[in-house]
């Protein structure tokens, strides 16, 4: 009898001892990645980066200029500061005051907006942009520079895209809310998505692109808006994937760039910190911006 005690008590700590070494097997793989620290000339980042970095924040630029310019044309007189990043307003080729939401306080416009840059790119958007101004804790029916401190911009718009030989077609839904905290400064808040393709090189290599962006207490005072000096504080985060297909021998088709990618923007002290990363790889870097 006492020798099946013993050998039942050998059976469950044998157990115990296979449990525990199970538990600790499971511990050791549940720490987080230890990503590796990229190279600034690796030419996977530098593509990356060129393509998902500074295009990505005009495009936001982009509906703050023509949201100001439909409020300019529909009501006189523009909000103290503009965009110098974006277009003027006079880009604005067509725009119909479509309709208004008398419950939520909406101005619903539908635009087209031509958008072209120094350096040759040009932007063609189309689609609704509404509308919304307040005042302190209340929406109000009138925009009214002098009293109005916030507004709210919901965007759904097509864009296409042409710079030298390389072409693109997107879509773009936003949801910006900015707030005044004086006569010429305001914070922007929201979120946005785009998605769509570049052709590279003529027709060589096609990029296939998806970002979902937060922007978090980005502000901006006049020397960001008329000056295109970064904003003074706060994030811009972007989730995306990249994905390829190319025929031919551009330099694209050697790049191994396809997943899931990650990237911020954190300004702060006159300057901006921007990340990339990957799967296995984060490339850092901090710009002076003022």
């Amino acid at each position: 009898m006492k020798r099946l005690y013993l050998i039942g008590l050998a059976i469950v700590l044998g157990a115990g001892l296979v449990f525990l070494a199970g538990c600790e097997d499971e511990e050791e793989t549940t720490g987080p990645v230890q990503k590796e620290t990229g190279e600034l000339d690796n030419p996977v980042y530098m593509f990356v980066s060129e393509i998902a970095g500074n295009p990505s924040i005009e495009i936001d630029l982009n509906l703050l200029v023509i949201s100001f310019g439909l409020l300019t044309d529909h009501f006189g007189t523009p909000k103290a500061g503009k965009i110098a990043a974006g277009p003027e307003p006079g880009t604005i080729q067509e725009w119909v005051y479509i309709d208004h939401d008398s419950s939520d306080y909406w101005h619903i416009f539908e635009c087209t907006v031509l958008v072209t840059y120094d350096d040759g790119r040009e932007f063609q958007f189309s689609g609704i942009d509404s509308i919304r101004a307040g005042y302190n804790s209340t929406f109000t029916w009138d925009y009214d520079p002098g009293t109005t401190t916030s507004l709210n911009f919901r965007a759904h718009l097509n864009y296409d895209v042409v710079a030298d030989v390389d072409t693109g077609q997107y879509v773009y839904h936003a949801a910006l809310d900015l707030a005044w905290p004086n006569q010429s400064d305001f914070i922007c808040n929201g979120n946005a998505i785009h998605c769509g393709f570049m052709n590279y090189s003529g027709d060589s290599c096609r990029v296939d692109m998806c970002f979902w962006e937060t922007i978090t207490d980005v502000y901006m005072d006049v020397a960001a808006q008329e000056l295109g000096s970064c904003p003074i504080s706060g994030q811009q985060s972007f989730e995306f994937t990249l994905d390829k297909e190319c025929q031919g021998t551009s330099h694209i088709d050697s790049l191994d760039f396809r997943g899931d990618w990650a990237m911020s923007y954190i300004y702060a002290d006159s300057s901006m910190n921007i990340t990339h990363e990957n799967a296995t790889t984060r490339w850092t870097r901090t710009e002076i911006c003022r």
